[in-house]
Protein backbone atom coordinates (compact mmCIF):
# COMPACT_ATOMS: atom_id res chain seq x y z
CA UNK A 1 0.00 0.00 0.00
CA UNK A 2 2.80 2.31 0.82
CA UNK A 3 4.46 1.80 -2.63
CA UNK A 4 0.93 2.61 -4.54
CA UNK A 5 0.65 5.89 -2.41
CA UNK A 6 4.67 7.00 -2.51
CA UNK A 7 4.14 6.28 -6.94
CA UNK A 8 1.67 8.97 -6.73
CA UNK A 9 3.00 11.54 -3.84
CA UNK A 10 6.26 12.74 -2.19
CA UNK A 11 5.36 11.42 1.39
CA UNK A 12 2.38 9.39 2.90
CA UNK A 13 -0.01 12.07 2.99
CA UNK A 14 0.77 14.48 0.37
CA UNK A 15 3.19 17.11 -0.48
CA UNK A 16 4.78 17.68 3.22
CA UNK A 17 6.18 15.26 5.23
CA UNK A 18 3.98 14.39 8.31
CA UNK A 19 3.96 12.50 11.36
CA UNK A 20 2.78 9.76 9.07
CA UNK A 21 5.95 9.77 7.44
CA UNK A 22 7.90 9.75 10.98
CA UNK A 23 5.74 6.98 12.72
CA UNK A 24 6.16 4.74 9.43
CA UNK A 25 9.77 5.79 8.59
CA UNK A 26 10.64 4.33 12.57
CA UNK A 27 9.16 0.97 11.78
CA UNK A 28 10.44 0.77 8.07
CA UNK A 29 13.83 1.86 9.55
CA UNK A 30 13.41 -1.41 12.14
CA UNK A 31 12.83 -3.68 9.11
CA UNK A 32 16.03 -2.23 7.02
CA UNK A 33 18.16 -2.06 10.35
CA UNK A 34 17.95 -6.54 10.15
CA UNK A 35 18.27 -6.83 6.18
CA UNK A 36 14.41 -7.42 5.65
CA UNK A 37 13.69 -4.77 3.16
CA UNK A 38 13.92 -5.81 -0.36
CA UNK A 39 14.64 -2.30 -1.65
CA UNK A 40 14.70 -3.36 -5.26
CA UNK A 41 10.91 -4.33 -5.21
CA UNK A 42 10.13 -0.98 -3.63
CA UNK A 43 11.63 1.32 -5.45
CA UNK A 44 9.29 4.20 -4.55
CA UNK A 45 9.46 3.11 -0.81
CA UNK A 46 13.15 3.38 -1.21
CA UNK A 47 13.07 6.69 -2.68
CA UNK A 48 10.89 7.91 -0.42
CA UNK A 49 13.23 6.53 2.97
CA UNK A 50 16.13 8.03 1.58
CA UNK A 51 14.59 11.27 1.90
CA UNK A 52 13.44 10.92 5.21
CA UNK A 53 16.41 9.43 6.20
CA UNK A 54 17.83 12.31 5.09
CA UNK A 55 16.11 14.98 7.39
CA UNK A 56 18.22 15.91 10.89
CA UNK A 57 15.09 15.38 12.93
CA UNK A 58 15.69 11.92 11.45
CA UNK A 59 19.77 10.89 11.15
CA UNK A 60 19.30 10.13 15.20
CA UNK A 61 17.21 7.53 14.94
CA UNK A 62 19.88 6.07 12.27
CA UNK A 63 22.26 6.02 15.03
CA UNK A 64 20.87 3.62 17.18
CA UNK A 65 22.20 0.10 17.77
CA UNK A 66 20.78 -3.07 19.22
CA UNK A 67 23.52 -4.30 21.44
CA UNK A 68 25.47 -7.53 19.79
CA UNK A 69 23.26 -6.99 16.69
CA UNK A 70 25.02 -4.98 13.93
CA UNK A 71 22.94 -3.06 11.35
CA UNK A 72 23.09 -3.98 7.97
CA UNK A 73 26.46 -2.04 5.89
CA UNK A 74 23.62 0.68 4.17
CA UNK A 75 21.63 0.89 7.02
CA UNK A 76 23.09 4.14 8.44
CA UNK A 77 23.77 5.55 4.66
CA UNK A 78 21.57 8.49 3.76
CA UNK A 79 21.59 7.27 0.12
CA UNK A 80 22.16 3.55 0.20
CA UNK A 81 25.26 3.51 -1.91
CA UNK A 82 27.66 2.70 1.51
CA UNK A 83 28.38 -0.94 -0.41
CA UNK A 84 29.03 -1.08 -3.58
CA UNK A 85 29.16 -4.33 -6.15
CA UNK A 86 30.13 -7.25 -3.87
CA UNK A 87 29.67 -6.06 -1.05
CA UNK A 88 32.70 -2.92 -1.65
CA UNK A 89 32.74 0.12 0.52
CA UNK A 90 32.21 2.92 -1.83
CA UNK A 91 33.56 5.98 -0.29
CA UNK A 92 31.56 9.03 0.76
CA UNK A 93 32.67 11.41 -1.73
CA UNK A 94 32.60 9.41 -4.49
CA UNK A 95 28.57 8.79 -3.23
CA UNK A 96 27.81 12.60 -3.30
CA UNK A 97 29.03 13.29 -6.28
CA UNK A 98 27.24 10.76 -7.87
CA UNK A 99 24.20 11.15 -6.15
CA UNK A 100 21.64 14.27 -6.29
CA UNK A 101 19.91 13.51 -2.86
CA UNK A 102 23.48 13.10 -1.20
CA UNK A 103 24.43 16.44 -2.87
CA UNK A 104 21.85 18.34 -1.32
CA UNK A 105 21.95 16.68 2.21
CA UNK A 106 26.05 18.23 2.04
CA UNK A 107 24.89 21.13 1.22
CA UNK A 108 21.67 21.66 3.74
CA UNK A 109 19.27 22.04 0.77
CA UNK A 110 16.39 19.79 0.61
CA UNK A 111 13.46 18.69 -2.10
CA UNK A 112 11.95 21.66 -3.58
CA UNK A 113 8.53 20.82 -1.80
CA UNK A 114 10.14 21.55 1.53
CA UNK A 115 10.87 25.03 0.51
CA UNK A 116 13.52 25.20 3.51
CA UNK A 117 16.19 23.59 5.13
CA UNK A 118 15.85 19.47 5.90
CA UNK A 119 14.58 19.21 8.88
Amino acid sequence: MMEALLNERDWLTGRRMSQADLVAGAHISILDYFGEVSWKAWPGLKTWYMRLKSRPSFRPLLADRFQGLAPVAHYADLDFYGVGIGGVSIDAEARVAGNPIAKRCQRGQTSSDSGGALN
